[in-house]
């Protein structure tokens, strides 16, 4: 249907984002399945220009290549595995 897990481009959206999905953890659309510790956005050419890590993150290892919001708002590197709700745009 044309839609994406959601992209936080600057901390406006984040602030909106975090103020309306809050008391949950959700996956957005970051990864670093290319490459270890660099996160990027829907394909490796869209980088990443705001990041809102959550202290100690991203933790790493090969097995945490998603990427979550935390319920406060700041984001963790995250077994792809994990069930959990999901934001998409489109």
């Amino acid at each position: 249907m044309g839609a994406h897990l959601l992209i936080i481009e600057t901390e406006a959206e984040q602030s909106l984002i975090q103020r309306q999905a809050s008391g949950e953890k959700w996956w957005i659309g970051g990864t670093d399945v290319n490459s270890e510790g660099t996160f990027y956005w829907e394909n490796p050419n869209n980088s990443m220009k705001f990041t809102n890590w959550y202290a100690g993150q991203p933790s790493g290892g090969t097995s945490e290549n998603c990427l979550e919001m935390l319920i406060l708002g700041g984001w963790n590197d995250k077994s792809c595995d994990t069930p959990t709700y999901y934001i998409c745009e489109k």
